[in-house]
């Protein structure tokens, strides 16, 4: 039985996209836009004073570039606030940072925090000790550091990254958040 040539046409239009399909899967999986540095840019410059919008119950994350030449130890300025979007309500906060390479490492990095930031060494957060009022500002930090112990390669590019997570204060801190900083 002979096959018509429209039938090997469409064979090897399914083998093709079988293929692409399959190299998409994996470059997706394996985060391959990741492996290059280069791409790893934000809008936001170390330095730059920068707002964090918050809703109650969510998080919300802001990353800044950082260059490689960064000594461990030393202080960089850098204020973040965080702001309470909600119209009604007060919601209490955590916050976190750590240091993003392309090479999938995290490295936490410290901040030095303004008033009434309590810091849990078990999860990494710092906590506001006080709600945040409904479409209130507070100051998380006025510098940032990378511990000694950590170091960078002067030849990457890296991302700071600072998370923050509110939780409406109707909620149980404990059984969500595991730490109760308030007491």
């Amino acid at each position: 039985m002979k096959k018509d040539k429209s039938f090997f046409s469409w064979l090897f239009a399914v083998i093709i996209l079988s293929v692409l399909l399959i190299l998409s899967i994996y470059l997706g999986v394996s985060g391959w836009y990741f492996s290059n540095d280069k791409k790893q840019v934000t809008d936001f410059q170390l330095g730059n004073n920068i707002e964090i919008d918050t809703y109650k119950n969510s998080a919300n994350s802001v990353s800044l570039n950082l260059s490689g030449s960064f000594i461990s130890g030393e202080r960089l300025s850098q204020i973040v606030a965080i702001k309470n979007f909600e119209q009604e309500g007060d919601v209490y906060v955590r916050a976190k940072s750590f240091v993003y390479s392309s090479s999938n490492e995290f490295q936490p990095i410290s901040l030095v925090t303004t008033e009434n930031w309590v810091f849990n060494e078990n999860d990494g957060y710092y906590y506001f000790k006080n709600p945040l009022a409904a479409q209130n500002k507070i100051s998380l930090c006025s510098s940032v550091y990378l511990d000694e112990q950590y170091t960078l390669s002067s030849s990457r590019t890296y991302l700071i990254t600072f998370l923050v997570e509110t939780l409406s204060v109707d909620h149980t801190i404990d059984a969500f958040w595991g730490y109760n900083f308030i007491e």
